[in-house]
């Protein structure tokens, strides 16, 4: 598991806080896209955790709540 420096989002959607990231390194493009979970900390808390997860889907990267 990885965990981003770099990664955030400037928006926060109601589905329990699912956004589009930005700010991801190439490093950390390729991992997600490869299917290594990607994390970052510091999204608003739900379900107890501030940490979301990072998929690419259609194209573009969405933050997920942690599957644990």
């Amino acid at each position: 598991m990885i965990y981003s420096q770099t990664a955030r989002c400037d928006r926060w959607g109601a589905a329990k806080g699912a956004r589009r990231v930005s700010g991801l390194t190439r490093a950390e493009r390729e991992a997600v896209r490869d299917g290594e979970e990607v994390r970052f900390k510091g999204c608003p808390e739900v379900d107890g955790t501030t940490e979301r997860r990072i998929i690419f889907t259609g194209g573009r990267f969405f933050a997920r709540l942690p599957k644990e």
